[in-house]
């Protein structure tokens, strides 16, 4: 059987979700974290394109390989512990999600990056009052979707709330991660309240024995 060992800093970041599909398959993994830049510095020749998150995986037929880019290891975790949906179609709508997010991350970088206080000022009341309504309104428009689909015309049915199918996708794991960081951010801490599938879908994974156990465990961070 292939082993894994994740190398990321001490930090939740891009490197979270991963720990999270880990977690959530039952799959053990090293979890390897760097304290600071300064430290990765010193070993940053060891990885592929000299970067992280990274993946290793030893074990294959092609022996011991490295994946990089956050959002590619997750896609690759997706696919071999079955969280990638049930067919092409489900697959694409995963995409979509994973797509969206990558896009919603992107506004966020800019305006941590953004020097200019009086713009950045600007920037994160454009993200509170408008990109992130719009970013959760179309996601749970998904969530309806699936859920009346997986119901089947039955309204009363209880059915999991994911975005595709009925169990967990690496789709519901990425999106649980950036809800569960935005929180922690200030007078965002009720970010779910006018979004009721969106507050389910979160149940949903919080509801899988491992992630739940991994949630009280885990290092805490500042970010």
């Amino acid at each position: 059987m292939p082993t894994y060992k994740f190398y990321y800093y001490d930090a939740r970041g891009y490197g979270e979700s991963i720990r999270l599909t880990f977690k959530a398959a039952g799959q053990e993994f090293e979890d390897i974290r760097f304290k600071d830049r300064e430290e990765f510095q010193k070993k940053k020749d060891q990885f592929e394109a000299g970067v992280v998150p990274c993946l290793e995986i030893d074990g294959l037929e092609e022996g011991k390989v490295q994946i990089r880019q956050s959002l590619a290891i997750l896609r690759y975790l997706g696919r071999i512990f079955k969280m990638y949906g049930d067919n092409d179609l489900q697959a694409t709508f995963i995409d979509i999600v994973i797509d969206d997010v990558f896009e919603f991350r992107q506004g966020m970088l800019q305006i941590f990056l953004e020097k200019d206080e009086g713009k950045k000022k600007e920037m994160e009341k454009a993200l509170v009052e408008e990109k992130i309504p719009a970013f959760m309104k179309k996601l749970e428009s998904m969530l309806e979707k699936n859920v009346k689909k997986e119901q089947g015309g039955d309204d009363k049915k209880k059915v999991p709330v994911c975005f595709v199918g009925s169990k967990l996708s690496i789709a519901d794991i990425l999106l649980f991660d950036v809800f569960n960081n935005l929180s922690m951010r200030p007078n965002m801490g009720n970010i779910l309240k006018d979004y009721k599938l969106l507050e389910e879908q979160t149940k949903t994974v919080m509801q899988n024995t491992n992630v739940a156990k991994w949630l009280k465990e885990r290092p805490s961070t500042d970010h």
